[in-house]
């Protein structure tokens, strides 16, 4: 981490870019593809956090869905480039399957985090406890139940075909479901935490200085 915030603090975004790209993160482990620079691992939160926080800012359902789109754009992206390979998806380079959940996955989450928005604006709702509700309490927990989703419908056939799994030595001893399982369900759950709780926070913090 020192490493990376002397990077940026002396060399700003052109040296960031450069510690991107050279990043041993740059190369995917089971293909050998070079990932491109701003979806590799380092690049995560530096990209993922100023989109979460400009979503929780905003008011209206229209810039809310396309604060959220761009977040779960990029983030099935990231998972779509840096998720585990299976034999079967090794055959197929494009990943078809995968970028069709993907597509479904984004266009789902997206309208479904601004549809609270949309329905209290539609229908007039201006009670304090559908203020407090749909503004405060609902969104944080509603991203992390998208973010978690799209990680499971982009990455589905690790737990359908399997993952390799290797011994100390780096060798594949075989290909396991419920090793791709365990994968998909701890990287989704990572993900909601992460996301719901980023979410919460600012709007947890303009409702204590709003009092």
């Amino acid at each position: 981490k020192s490493i990376f915030f002397s990077f940026l603090f002396k060399y700003g975004t052109g040296g960031l870019i450069f510690f991107f790209s050279s990043s041993k993160a740059s190369v995917h482990p089971d293909t050998g593809k070079i990932i491109p620079v701003f979806f590799r691992p380092p690049a995560f939160l530096p990209v993922t956090l100023p989109l979460v926080i400009s979503s929780s800012l905003q008011l209206k359902a229209k810039q809310i869905f396309l604060c959220q789109f761009a977040f779960h754009v990029y983030t099935t992206g990231f998972t779509l480039l840096n998720g585990n390979c299976t034999t079967k998806d090794e055959e197929n380079s494009l990943h078809q399957k995968q970028i069709l959940l993907g597509v479904g996955a984004v266009s789902y989450a997206s309208v479904l985090g601004a549809f609270p928005f949309f329905f209290m604006n539609r229908y007039t709702l201006k009670s304090p406890v559908t203020h407090l509700v749909v503004k405060r309490l609902l969104p944080a927990p509603l991203l992390g139940l998208m973010s978690a989703f799209t990680v499971v419908a982009v990455r589905s056939p690790e737990f359908e075909n399997g993952i390799e799994v290797m011994d100390r030595n780096g060798k594949v001893v075989g290909v396991s479901k419920k090793a791709g399982e365990k994968a998909v369900k701890e990287t989704a759950l990572s993900r909601g935490i992460l996301f719901g709780t980023t979410f919460f926070l600012p709007a947890a913090l303009m409702h204590f200085v709003e009092r």
